[in-house]
């Protein structure tokens, strides 16, 4: 037997869950900046992990070049989508190349590692990758990475690689655009109820 909250009850339950709600997405906003918090991981296996992520725009920014080489730099990081959350879209905020080549690549694989050996690239395991462009400043990549259809990304964790093989150090900023997932809405649900009452009298 359910417990029944009366009217005071519910309404506490309702405020309490709203604080909840609105504490995760004023913590969702995150900012990592190499320049100010340190090189990102090179190793694809451990990437650097990011807090989770609640509503708002996060934002990273990290300069690679000659990834090919031993020299060189690439940049793992793992990002975390919180429960009750999606990542709607990711929008590339910046790419400077210093006039150079600003053609990188970015790559999203599912779960907290890459397991593409960038010596011996399989894409196979990826959700998917794009080669950046000038055009793609200001304008979301996710959609074109993974194709539309699979957007929004739920809750879990999704794991980054970017490099950019040109001898020109390339900086990108990768804005993440997270939204509360949208709860169904009452007349849906008052249709699904219909629904099983009416299968129920057959």
């Amino acid at each position: 037997m359910g417990v029944y909250l009366g009217w005071g009850a519910r309404t506490a339950s309702a405020v309490a869950f709203g604080f909840f709600v609105c504490s995760l997405a004023s913590a969702g906003s995150f900012v990592y900046d190499e320049a100010v918090d340190g090189d990102l991981s090179d190793d694809w296996l451990a990437p650097t992990q990011f807090p989770a992520f609640g509503a708002g725009q996060s934002i990273a920014t990290m300069d690679v070049v000659d990834s090919n080489e031993t020299s060189g730099d690439r940049d793992y990081f793992t990002i975390t989508i919180a429960d009750g959350f999606q990542l709607d879209s990711i929008d590339l905020l910046t790419l400077d190349a210093g006039g150079g080549d600003s053609v990188a690549f970015v790559g999203i694989q599912e779960g907290d590692q890459i397991t593409v050996d960038p010596n011996f690239p399989n894409p196979a395991p990826l959700l998917g990758w794009i080669l950046t462009q000038q055009s793609d400043v200001g304008n979301d990549i996710l959609a074109p990475m993974i194709g539309g259809e699979n957007t929004p990304l739920g809750p879990g964790q999704y794991s980054f690689w970017v490099q950019q093989t040109g001898q020109d150090l390339t900086t990108l900023s990768f804005g993440f655009n997270v939204s509360v997932i949208p709860a169904p809405a009452p007349v849906g649900l008052a249709g699904l109820a219909l629904l099983g009452a009416m299968r129920r009298r057959r």
